[in-house]
């Protein structure tokens, strides 16, 4: 290797062996892989198969001539908003051959206008233009594809499918396949039309409103007067031979602020079903929420996701076309809430973009993947899904429950499991209060798991009741999430092996499969309060305090 770089462009001198006349050759060093039965040509060489035996110098010359041939960019725009579908030809600014037209009543579609758009621009070339090669950008993935692997294996068979059918648009297709045998083409894909789009607003050949097709577009502008801020979703799904028939699953997102860094970060989604479009979903309120929080705010920015589901029903007011509301619903409320207030409009760019900010937002969603998830409730409260979710529905339903039994459970005895926080403390009490056993069960704990604490205060109480003969029982506790725990997730985690969604075992299962079986013993109200509504209330919350107070010195040797 050093032999081959030292001699690097020199001229090197050798006989030739027929007639002893000096041959003289430009020496340059060849690719060689360590893998012999690979080769390594770099992304921007138009590997051709029947040329594969040439060496790499000749395909260094020919990326070289591709690198200055003639470029044309070819756009389409699917029919929205009563505007047909139309294409755009650009061939550079004020060029007389830019072309922006809709396509004819008989062909509607989003392919009809790509074809159409990408047969004229080589017919230009060829015809008007006089080019032997050129270079052709387009927004169609499907016509890339055709141009460049589909047509040579349905010339050969006749254009059929795999069911003996013909292919669809087929006459177009073999006037696309007619006009590459004519002229040499490389085909490049256009991450964004809009781009294209603004430089042919001045187009002559037009019979479209430009600023309309800008407006209705979902694509991603770059020529956006603003912040624009990249959001990108990450899905993970594995099983994990730890713990058979479940699967591992985890979401991400990753946030990225274009020209400013420094604002730029991950997150991992926890605590709620797992999929790509809720982390799509969730990065963007994310985001959203991080520059509401900003002194003074972001305003007036663009966020360019990688999701064309929320872009399409965001603009369509979360309605399906029967009038549903889409999945996700709360989170939808959210976003719009905040976008409102913050003027935020929503583009979308492909999965496998080359933009570098987009890319570094799918690097960071990656990162957010191995970040932790933490033990206590903050990501869900942090995130709002405290309030206007299904935690919220859930203590709506379970309120108007009570009240319209309430009058069946009135002579019911109580008991109390209330909590008492410590003052500059990062710990708490709970107490288990039972009135009618003249203090004979009450319980007291210093802990940092409130459920956890005060269920294992709580099962020697329910299993001396039952022992009574008691049948029914109502719980007083101003720990709202018993309620939520026991009435929602407890079942849940019974029907699942207590196993969670992301397919880890339930923190403290022990203690619940207790209760559980307990409360197969006995009918359990629970009934939550925020402030002390009834006498016995105030005398459970009064006895927790004392308690705190009499083993203050414990307290502190915690803290």
């Amino acid at each position: 290797m050093k032999t081959s770089l030292r001699n690097f462009g020199r001229i090197l001198v050798a006989p030739n062996a027929r007639n002893h006349h000096l041959r003289f050759t430009v020496f340059i060093p060849q690719l060689i892989s360590n893998a012999p039965s690979s080769r390594i040509f770099h992304s921007s060489i138009p590997l051709n198969r029947k040329k594969a035996g040439e060496d790499v110098n000749t395909r260094l010359y020919d990326a070289a001539g591709w690198h200055t041939a003639p470029t044309v960019s070819v756009v389409c725009m699917p029919p929205k908003g009563g505007q047909p579908a139309c294409y755009g030809i650009y061939w550079g600014d004020d060029d007389p051959m830019n072309v922006l037209k809709t396509v004819s009543p008989s062909r509607p579609n989003t392919f009809h206008a790509s074809i159409d758009g990408v047969l004229l621009a080589l017919r230009q070339a060829l015809h008007e233009r006089k080019l032997d090669k050129v270079l052709l950008r387009t927004d169609s993935e499907y016509l890339v594809k055709c141009a460049t692997s589909h047509l040579s294996h349905w010339r050969a068979n006749g254009y059929k499918k795999k069911d003996g059918e013909s292919v669809k648009n087929k006459e177009d297709l073999q006037d696309l396949d007619n006009m590459l045998s004519q002229i040499e083409v490389k085909f490049d894909k256009i991450e964004s039309p809009i781009e294209v789009f603004n430089k042919l607003k001045n187009a002559s050949n037009t019979n479209v409103n430009v600023e309309e097709i800008l407006n209705n577009s979902d694509a991603y502008d770059p020529s956006f007067d603003g912040q624009t801020v990249f959001v990108h979703g990450k899905y993970l799904e594995k099983n994990d031979d730890s713990y058979v028939g479940e699967h591992f699953k985890m979401a991400a997102y990753g946030v990225c602020f274009q020209g400013n860094k420094q604002f730029d970060f991950p997150g991992r989604m926890g605590k709620f079903p797992y999929t790509l479009f809720r982390a799509q979903l969730f990065g963007i309120l994310k985001a959203l929420q991080f520059a509401n929080s900003e002194s003074p705010k972001l305003k007036n920015f663009q966020i360019v996701c990688d999701s064309p589901i929320f872009v399409k029903y965001y603009k369509k007011g979360w309605k399906k076309s029967n009038g549903e509301p889409v999945a996700n619903n709360f989170l939808y409320k959210q976003i719009v809430k905040l976008a409102d207030e913050l003027n935020v409009s929503f583009r979308y760019l492909p999965e496998d973009s080359n933009h570098p900010d987009f890319k570094n937002a799918k690097l960071l969603a990656q990162d957010g993947l191995g970040m932790p998830l933490m033990e206590d409730d903050k990501p869900r409260a942090e995130s709002g899904f405290s309030r206007d979710t299904w935690i919220d529905n859930f203590f709506t339903k379970h309120e108007k429950d009570l009240a319209e039994t309430a009058e069946e459970w009135k002579d019911v005895p109580q008991i109390h499991a209330v909590k008492y926080y410590l003052k500059d403390s990062k710990n708490y009490c709970t107490a288990v209060f039972d009135q009618s056993s003249d203090n004979y069960g009450n319980a007291f704990s210093v802990g940092k798991n409130i459920v956890i604490d005060t269920l294992k205060l709580l099962i020697p109480l329910l299993e001396k009741k039952i022992e009574e003969g008691a049948t029914r029982l109502v719980l007083r506790t101003d720990v709202k999430r018993i309620a939520l725990s026991l009435e929602s997730f407890l079942k849940k985690w019974e029907t699942k092996g207590y196993v969670t969604a992301q397919g880890s075992p339930v923190k403290d299962a022990d203690v619940y499969k207790q209760i559980s079986k307990l409360l197969k013993k006995i009918n359990l109200r629970i009934e939550c309060f925020a402030q002390p509504e009834q006498e016995l209330d105030k005398k459970a919350l009064e006895y927790c305090k004392e308690e705190a107070e009499k083993k203050s010195h414990e307290i502190g040797a915690i803290d």
